[in-house]
Protein backbone atom coordinates (compact mmCIF):
# COMPACT_ATOMS: atom_id res chain seq x y z
CA UNK A 1 0.00 0.00 0.00
CA UNK A 2 2.73 2.49 0.80
CA UNK A 3 3.97 1.82 -3.05
CA UNK A 4 1.37 2.52 -4.61
CA UNK A 5 0.24 5.61 -1.88
CA UNK A 6 3.88 6.74 -3.30
CA UNK A 7 2.88 6.50 -7.18
CA UNK A 8 -0.04 8.14 -6.74
CA UNK A 9 1.54 10.79 -5.26
CA UNK A 10 4.64 11.15 -7.39
CA UNK A 11 2.05 10.86 -10.96
CA UNK A 12 1.06 13.86 -12.19
CA UNK A 13 -2.25 12.61 -13.84
CA UNK A 14 -5.08 11.02 -12.22
CA UNK A 15 -3.47 9.39 -8.84
CA UNK A 16 -6.66 7.82 -8.11
CA UNK A 17 -7.15 4.99 -9.95
CA UNK A 18 -3.40 3.61 -8.25
CA UNK A 19 -4.93 4.69 -4.97
CA UNK A 20 -8.62 2.88 -5.73
CA UNK A 21 -6.71 -0.10 -7.48
CA UNK A 22 -4.60 -0.54 -4.52
CA UNK A 23 -7.66 -0.52 -1.56
CA UNK A 24 -9.57 -2.66 -3.50
CA UNK A 25 -6.63 -5.29 -4.02
CA UNK A 26 -4.99 -4.70 -1.03
CA UNK A 27 -7.85 -3.42 1.55
CA UNK A 28 -10.95 -5.17 0.18
CA UNK A 29 -9.88 -8.45 -1.02
CA UNK A 30 -10.83 -8.08 -4.76
CA UNK A 31 -8.54 -9.42 -7.13
CA UNK A 32 -7.88 -6.60 -9.83
CA UNK A 33 -4.41 -7.46 -10.92
CA UNK A 34 -3.13 -10.58 -12.55
CA UNK A 35 0.27 -11.39 -10.24
CA UNK A 36 -1.09 -10.46 -7.11
CA UNK A 37 -3.76 -12.55 -4.87
CA UNK A 38 -5.94 -10.53 -3.32
CA UNK A 39 -5.55 -9.53 0.53
CA UNK A 40 -7.44 -7.42 2.91
CA UNK A 41 -6.75 -5.31 5.84
CA UNK A 42 -3.70 -3.40 4.22
CA UNK A 43 -4.83 0.03 4.31
CA UNK A 44 -3.10 2.32 6.97
CA UNK A 45 -4.21 6.02 6.68
CA UNK A 46 -1.47 7.13 8.49
CA UNK A 47 1.10 5.55 6.46
CA UNK A 48 -0.29 5.91 3.28
CA UNK A 49 -0.55 9.81 3.58
CA UNK A 50 2.99 9.78 4.22
CA UNK A 51 4.01 7.68 1.17
CA UNK A 52 1.52 10.10 -1.04
CA UNK A 53 3.70 13.16 0.49
CA UNK A 54 6.84 11.69 -0.28
CA UNK A 55 5.93 10.37 -3.79
CA UNK A 56 4.27 14.04 -4.29
CA UNK A 57 7.53 15.82 -3.18
CA UNK A 58 9.46 14.18 -6.32
CA UNK A 59 10.40 15.56 -9.27
CA UNK A 60 9.57 13.27 -11.81
CA UNK A 61 6.37 11.10 -12.49
CA UNK A 62 7.75 7.33 -12.09
CA UNK A 63 5.15 6.22 -13.95
CA UNK A 64 5.70 8.22 -16.68
CA UNK A 65 7.98 6.78 -19.57
CA UNK A 66 10.61 6.66 -16.74
CA UNK A 67 13.36 4.30 -18.04
CA UNK A 68 15.18 2.76 -15.16
CA UNK A 69 18.05 1.57 -16.95
CA UNK A 70 19.06 4.68 -17.92
CA UNK A 71 20.70 5.39 -14.08
CA UNK A 72 21.31 1.87 -13.39
CA UNK A 73 24.89 3.09 -12.90
CA UNK A 74 24.08 6.22 -10.83
CA UNK A 75 24.54 6.68 -7.47
CA UNK A 76 21.26 5.89 -5.45
CA UNK A 77 22.01 9.43 -3.46
CA UNK A 78 22.78 11.15 -6.07
CA UNK A 79 18.94 10.02 -7.88
CA UNK A 80 17.32 10.38 -4.37
CA UNK A 81 18.55 14.41 -4.24
CA UNK A 82 17.56 14.56 -8.22
CA UNK A 83 14.16 13.04 -8.00
CA UNK A 84 13.42 14.49 -4.75
CA UNK A 85 12.90 11.81 -2.63
CA UNK A 86 13.54 12.27 0.85
CA UNK A 87 14.87 9.83 2.91
CA UNK A 88 12.17 7.09 4.67
CA UNK A 89 10.51 9.02 7.81
CA UNK A 90 11.36 7.12 10.73
CA UNK A 91 7.71 6.87 11.88
CA UNK A 92 7.09 5.58 8.35
CA UNK A 93 6.66 1.53 9.37
CA UNK A 94 6.74 -1.24 7.08
CA UNK A 95 3.11 -2.51 7.96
Amino acid sequence: MQVIGFHAGDRKADPFTWMFCGLMQFHLGIRIGALAKAESGYFNPDTMLQAIACGAAMTIDLTDKWDPWTVMTRDIDELRAEYGIAPKPARLTDD
